[in-house]
């Protein structure tokens, strides 16, 4: 069961940011409205980079997480009914702050970690970027999630902030009544992709087969999988560091 209502991420690189002036203009608003809203500044954050050992796959476990705070933000995404990626695009792609919180969760794609919950992604140019919420919006449905709103915004755009209040209007009351179902046919797709992909891999000692052969194996949609007991353990195992 989710304990937070709203994950809000910020890839800012700046204290003087547009996107996370949005960011913190979003977790503000949230909480009038009287929901759980937390804001991860990652720039304040100081994780820890990706190396790149492989561990989460052959062990479920990060190592680097004895490193840095990063768990706190894992368990969050995992909890959270609605994460909220807010990102300024560099070099027509999302900063290393957001890349890095992506490598170091991306493992999760492969059992759909982080679903039952929704998406909302920001991204914040001077001209405007498809391609980086087009990106992000792939990453988030293999992690599981429900994307519902990808926008593009103009760097000082007058209607911003009416644009931004229109959809947390909205995104609130989704979160509350839960009245837009957590699957969809991308998520569909995706999740008959990943089963016919690790039911064919025969190394065990991977903890993504593990969990396939032992757990998934038996259902056949996304829907039934994230709404079954097992999906919920799987998840809390991770949280509680296996």
């Amino acid at each position: 069961m989710s304990k937070r209502d709203f994950t809000i991420i910020s890839g800012a690189p700046n204290l003087n940011s547009n996107s996370l002036a949005i960011a913190k203009y979003i977790n503000s608003t949230m909480i009038e409205f009287g929901n759980d809203s937390v804001l991860y500044d990652l720039k304040k954050e100081k994780y820890e980079i990706c190396s790149g050992c492989g561990s989460c796959f052959k062990s479920g476990k990060c190592y680097i997480d004895a490193n840095d705070s990063f768990s706190e933000l894992r368990n969050d995404l995992i909890d959270s009914k609605c994460v909220i990626f807010v990102t300024p695009v560099f070099s027509d792609n999302v900063t290393v702050f957001i890349k890095n919180v992506i490598d170091r969760i991306i493992c999760g794609s492969h059992y759909m970690l982080f679903a039952k919950k929704y998406c909302v992604i920001l991204s914040i140019s001077d001209r405007g970027s498809i391609s980086v919420t087009n990106y992000l919006r792939t990453i988030a449905t293999c992690l599981g999630m429900r994307v519902l709103i990808c926008r593009s915004l103009i760097t000082n755009d007058k209607d911003n902030i009416a644009k931004i209040n229109k959809v947390l209007e909205s995104l609130s009351k989704i979160i509350v009544d839960e009245s837009i179902s957590y699957s969809s046919i991308e998520l569909e797709n995706q999740f008959q992709i990943i089963k016919k992909s690790m039911l064919n891999q025969n190394d065990e000692s991977y903890f993504e087969t593990y969990v396939w052969k032992n757990y998934l194996h038996k259902f056949n949609t996304f829907n039934e999988m994230v709404n079954s007991k097992e999906y919920e353990n799987i998840r809390e195992c991770i949280k509680n560091g296996l």
